[in-house]
């Protein structure tokens, strides 16, 4: 009896979204019209914190339901872009499947359920360069 209720557990937490997907996830920027890859130095920020990394590296993110904000410069050029995050439905199917009403509370505060691209392409212009009205 002690090892079916071992298998029901396992197969129960087995569906939630934060031991399949975690609470954070790898991301990696890379950057176009770079003048100074070497210097270039990106920042980035969702409501779950704030981490800093340079082209082409992966740096670990936590996984947020709200935008990935990105800011990329050197001493010639910057670059903004803002990720939206999408929805994973199929992890939170799969905790409504096994009933697992705890892993759905866990999911949602780990924001498990949401995810950013693997990596964006960040556009880099000068800082000298002026919009044209329009």
């Amino acid at each position: 009896m002690k090892k079916i209720l071992i298998m029901i557990a396992a197969l129960t937490l087995s569906g939630c979204a934060t031991i399949n997907n975690g609470g954070t996830q790898d991301f990696t920027i890379k950057t176009s019209n770079d003048k100074n890859f070497k210097a270039t130095i990106c920042r980035l920020n969702n409501e779950e914190g704030k981490w800093q990394a340079t082209p082409a590296s992966i740096v670990t993110i936590h996984r947020d339901g709200n935008d990935l904000n990105i800011s990329c410069e050197n001493e010639q050029q910057t670059g903004l872009f803002s990720v939206p995050p999408t929805f994973n439905v199929g992890s939170m199917i799969a905790d409504i499947i096994f009933l697992c009403t705890g892993c759905l509370v866990i999911d949602a505060a780990t924001n498990a359920f949401y995810e950013y691209p693997e990596k964006v392409e960040i556009p880099m212009i000068d800082k000298d360069k002026k919009l044209a009205p329009e």
